[in-house]
């Protein structure tokens, strides 16, 4: 093999004569805030490490700039959307002033160790299904390469899956499914969700939005003398959904996406086999949509990785974390049909490492005063799907929400989760 193809260590660690793990950027280069550079890689934009951004000490103190509500609304729709014409594809508008004011609120994406050692990799579906077998300790074992990192339950699960772990209410996957099955009570009494924020859409819930809502309000009314109306609305509100045009910008995509999944969310666990059935024959939808969802986020994160990082406006943060967690919860859903069918999931969703935050004073906030006060005292704390050992070690009871406490018992299980709140004071 030519050395001219065999992968070089990057400029820092080459020029101090370290050792660099070949990673972009390096952990080297991480640690000491330096702009990872590799001489014989494709021309592109290098992401730099969280801190590495400075802002101009000339320029106006983050704290005294004004930002609008609208134009970073606007802003959103400018820099991220999807073309009429080719549904799905991604324009990146990287030269719009507003820039900061959208990429405010995004987190700088954590980098993982590179190991090739397959025989330290750990089987995903047995953290799921498994009881204390499986521990925080042995979560390092997995290759964190994300192009084989599944972080919740992925590949292999026929000879896995068991009856017992179904019906055990200690297990994971058995915690998962009574979290799905309560988004539709839940958004018909709160109008909110763990991954839809109740003022997501103060400014007026689009009319699918309302449907959904209608719907989930009569599907927890349903009774055996008026479930053939309920069927019949959730049937003709799904219809109108995928009938509708062509999306055309990343808010469009953000309610269709969590209007199917409110819906999936019923049908899927429901007692009538016809709603299951629509619910299965409906699942590919949600991933391609998901998919697409997915691919504006990460766009969104490199653009973050350009741009001095800031106060985030209230409404745009909103927006994004309930995007990302929405990301998070439809793939979740996704993967969980397929493994109920003993099928091999699509791991497509989990191959990206999924940003979320770890934020109940934050995420609980209804004012945009609250919210400022709020994020200066304790701001979120940022993490990758289920890389959760920092905050474990780390974290405050007091900071987990509904979302983060169904993360949590996927990661170390309900009884050491309970556990973890008791060690600081809390209860689950």
């Amino acid at each position: 093999m030519s050395n001219n193809t065999r992968k070089k260590s990057c400029r820092e660690c080459s020029k101090a004569k370290r050792r660099c793990n070949l990673s972009n950027p390096c952990k080297r280069c991480i640690d000491r805030s330096l702009a990872c550079i590799y001489t014989n890689a494709p021309s592109r934009v290098t992401p730099f490490p969280r801190g590495s951004v400075r802002q101009d000490p000339s320029a106006e103190p983050v704290h005294n700039r004004q930002i609008s509500p609208n134009a970073a609304t606007q802003t959103w729709e400018k820099i991220l959307s999807i073309s009429s014409d080719t549904p799905g594809s991604i324009t990146l508008d990287e030269s719009n002033d507003e820039a900061a004011a959208y990429t405010a609120f995004l987190p700088d994406l954590p980098e993982t160790q590179v190991t090739n050692t397959e025989t330290n990799k750990l089987c995903i579906e047995n953290i799921m299904i498994s009881g204390s077998d499986y521990r925080r300790a042995d979560y390092h074992k997995v290759t964190s390469i994300w192009a084989s990192y599944a972080p919740i339950f992925l590949t292999t699960i026929q000879d896995k899956f068991t009856h017992e772990t179904l019906a055990d209410p200690n297990s994971r996957l058995n915690n998962q499914i009574k979290d799905i099955k309560s988004y539709h009570s839940e958004f018909a009494s709160l109008c909110q969700t763990p991954w839809l924020h109740r003022r997501l859409y103060k400014s007026g819930m689009p009319d699918i939005m309302f449907s959904a809502y209608r719907d989930c309000v009569m599907y927890s009314q349903k009774t055996e003398h008026n479930k053939g109306l309920v069927y019949r609305s959730l049937e003709e509100s799904i219809d109108t959904l995928l009938s509708l045009e062509a999306m055309t910008n990343g808010g469009e995509l953000l309610v269709r996406v969590q209007c199917l999944l409110l819906y999936q969310s019923m049908q899927l666990f429901d007692q009538d086999v016809r709603q299951q059935c629509l619910a299965g024959s409906r699942m590919k939808t949600l991933e391609l949509w998901t998919d697409v969802l997915g691919d504006l986020r990460d766009a969104s994160l490199e653009l973050s990785n350009k741009t001095v990082q800031q106060v985030p406006v209230w409404e745009s943060w909103i927006y994004a974390e309930s995007l990302r967690r929405t990301v998070i919860a439809s793939y979740t859903l996704i993967t969980l049909h397929y493994m109920l069918k003993q099928d091999i999931p699509s791991q497509g969703g989990w191959t990206r490492s999924q940003p979320w935050s770890i934020c109940q004073q934050v995420w609980s906030t209804q004012s945009s005063f609250d919210f400022l006060s709020v994020w200066e005292q304790d701001p979120p704390v940022t993490v990758s799907c289920l890389l959760l050992d920092e905050f474990l070690e780390q974290g405050k009871a007091d900071a987990v929400d509904d979302f983060a406490r169904n993360m949590l018992v996927t990661y170390i299980g309900l009884d050491e989760t309970k556990q973890w709140f008791k060690q600081r004071g809390s209860t689950y």
